[in-house]
């Protein structure tokens, strides 16, 4: 069994939220104060995110670094860490498709676009709710 199939599935209302809305909120680390704006796509029920700064600092870095979070979407918070997926992932397409169909919004396009290339492959992680 793989660790993602014994993992603690996200509630419910994560996935309504994500239908309805274009960004959530992360505060990566011990040393965070303020939560980061950023896009999530959700595939077969997993949560991934990309660094659209293709950057090892902030929150990304954060959570391939182990570092344990905390996501916020409306008024609910929940405890997460992140698992770093190679670029080499069998998933990237898929992940590609969910941020093509799920930024539609005209001032979305060119960003769902760009963040959907294989330069953005070494920067995508997988969000998972903390179970410690």
């Amino acid at each position: 069994m793989s660790d993602h199939t014994r993992m603690k599935p996200f509630p419910e209302e994560l996935y309504h939220f994500l239908k309805a809305h274009t960004r959530v909120e992360v505060r990566v680390g011990a040393d965070r104060e303020t939560f980061t704006d950023i896009w999530v796509v959700a595939v077969d029920r997993r949560i991934f995110a990309r660094s659209w700064n293709r950057s090892m600092n902030g929150w990304f870095g954060a959570l391939v670094e182990g570092k344990r979070g905390t996501l916020r979407f409306g008024d609910r918070t929940l405890a997460i860490r992140g698992t770093h997926l190679p670029a080499t992932s069998d998933l990237m397409p898929a992940i590609d498709q969910a941020y093509l169909k799920r930024f539609t919004q005209p001032e979305n396009i060119p960003y769902a676009e760009g963040i959907a290339q294989p330069a953005f492959y070494p920067y995508t992680v997988e969000i998972v709710p903390d179970e410690t």
